[in-house]
């Protein structure tokens, strides 16, 4: 363009009311029309890098491409060749001349910046994807508004970018008041940051990118290529790739819906996923539940019969796992690495089977049972465990004793509490959520009983593990290492390495302290804060 297109082009982009708006807030300007406003552009740019509108962003263009003068915009209208340069993260040329059909001379940002109605920037700002999620909008104003507007930040621009997943990922994101789209364009594909709990940014990048194509984002090649040409979100995904998956403008309908129901898109797929040694780091490097939402911690699986138990640790959570491995014909595996049931039970869950399980499970296809115990006697088992352990719980090393109302206060202190399973409370937010609705076993009724239970109706084999050696002489030892050997109030110091008696721990104060802690499993599990049965 010559100067005086350039001079034009300016004034008809800021006669567009949305640019003009825009323009005038950035600046601090205020009264302009739009023949004012680029005259004030245009003596800013003499000696500023400034632009005009908010889809070119001169420092994301400066470190790009060849910028001629001190304004960025201004270089980029004179020089033809610049024609599809990518203005900023949220514009995108080629596409957008695809898109639209474009002849070969139109500058793809002029003609957006210029074009009557909404044309979209970019493959993963859907404009009519948002206008469905609110009715407020300006006319021809949606894109602009989504990205400046923080109240809008938590709509989904595309089915496939989950906003709101994406800020409750990245907390530093909320923090700096960034539009969750344009820092993930921006700076999130390229740090490994993934735009829903489905999209494998460094598997996507390693398999379908190639070497020359590593700095571009995953998830808007996969969107504006890559799933109409078989390429798929994940691993173990293949059937996504057939032709008899329906496919929509934005993507497979398997995929979209399960990101839209939250569910699991791998059940909801009917097949056990093929993962090849490599797929399995993907997976496990992170947590199964980003993938399937409804699948829990501390959960096991028998699959004939559909029988899912929950369970949280300092719960007889041992015995449970002893129980579940020899009725999934697990256990003669499990002792040729240890008595210990959860030491192959940590190893289990590294395992494809047990990865293949969780990525299938489908809460509606099982019968779910938790055990859950009486909150108070599991705050006193907890402080025993702190009691035996107390360099995994930060306590100092020269503390040579501590009381129960300390240990509750600890666990107070520690936002819940630590990070450890052991302290956090048994109702998980999948059961506030409603995802799971399990049938609660306590186990103060009897866990052999319940294991009777079980056996009875789903037909399976009554348990001998509890006859084994090996097992019997472990549990008898944990049971002798538990034996309470102090019997003293809840403010007296308990030296580190001995043992409270439960039943003199018990006072309206720390019954009172553990019901808030806990008052969550209390409310959820019907347990009383009247002191336990001896």
């Amino acid at each position: 363009m010559n100067e005086e297109q350039i001079r034009s082009t300016v004034e008809l982009i800021l006669s567009r009311p949305a640019h003009l708006t825009s323009y005038c807030a950035r600046t601090g300007s205020v009264f302009l029309d739009h023949k004012r406003a680029a005259q004030d552009f245009f003596q800013r740019a003499a000696k500023s890098d400034i632009s005009p509108v908010r889809f070119f962003d001169p420092g994301w263009f400066r470190t790009r491409y060849r910028v001629t003068g001190p304004n960025a915009f201004l270089s980029y209208l004179r020089d033809g060749r610049q024609r599809l340069a990518v203005p900023s993260a949220v514009f995108a040329p080629r596409w957008y001349a695809r898109r639209y059909k474009l002849g070969a001379t139109t500058p793809p940002l002029v003609d957006f910046l210029l074009a009557p109605g909404e044309r979209d920037p970019h493959p993963l700002l859907d404009q009519s994807f948002l206008a469905g999620q609110s009715g407020s909008w300006s006319p021809g104003n949606i894109a602009l508004e989504f990205l400046t507007d923080p109240e809008r930040f938590s709509l989904k621009p595309h089915p496939l970018f989950d906003a709101p997943w994406y800020l409750d990922k990245n907390p530093d994101v909320v923090a700096a008041g960034m539009n969750p789209l344009e820092h993930y364009l921006r700076f999130g594909h390229a740090e490994g940051r993934a735009p829903n709990r489905l999209f494998s940014v460094k598997w996507y990048r390693e398999g379908y990118l190639g070497r020359t194509r590593q700095h571009l984002d995953p998830l808007t090649s996969y969107v504006a290529e890559g799933f109409a040409r078989g390429a798929t979100p994940a691993p173990g995904l293949w059937t996504l790739a057939k032709p008899t998956i329906k496919l929509t403008e934005h993507g497979p309908a398997p995929y979209i819906e399960s990101l839209r129901s939250n569910g699991s898109i791998y059940a909801a797929l009917r097949h056990r996923p093929i993962l090849d040694p490599g797929d399995l780091h993907v997976y496990m490097s992170g947590r199964v539940q980003d993938y399937n939402p409804s699948f829990p911690e501390h959960l096991v699986l028998l699959n004939k019969p559909r029988v899912a138990l929950m369970y949280s640790p300092k719960c007889a959570s041992a015995r449970i796992v002893y129980w579940w491995l020899e009725q999934a014909n697990l256990l003669d595996a499990a002792l040729q690495f240890s008595s210990w049931s959860h030491s192959f039970e940590n190893i289990y869950r590294m395992s494809r089977r047990y990865l293949e399980d969780a990525l299938l499970f489908d809460p509606c296809r099982y019968q779910i049972y938790k055990f859950v115990r009486n909150p108070l006697l599991r705050a006193a088992s907890n402080f025993t465990q702190v009691l035996r352990h107390p360099d995994r719980y930060g306590i100092p090393a020269d503390k040579k004793r501590m009381s129960f109302l300390e240990f509750l206060e600890h666990v107070r202190s520690t936002a819940f509490f630590g990070n450890d399973f052991h302290l956090v409370p048994q109702l998980t937010k999948i059961e506030v959520e409603g995802k799971i609705r399990p049938r609660i076993l306590k186990i103060e009724d009897g866990l052999a009983r319940h294991f009777r239970f079980l056996e009875r109706s789903h037909a399976l084999p009554a348990a001998t593990f509890e006859n084994h050696p090996e097992i019997r002489q472990r549990m008898f030892e944990h049971t002798q290492y538990n034996r309470p050997t102090i019997s003293v109030g809840p403010k007296v110091g308990i030296p580190f390495q001995a043992f409270p008696d439960y039943s003199a721990l018990w006072t309206p104060d720390s019954l009172s302290k553990v019901y808030d802690l806990y008052r969550m499993d209390f409310e959820a599990y019907g347990y009383s804060a009247d002191p336990p049965a001896r």
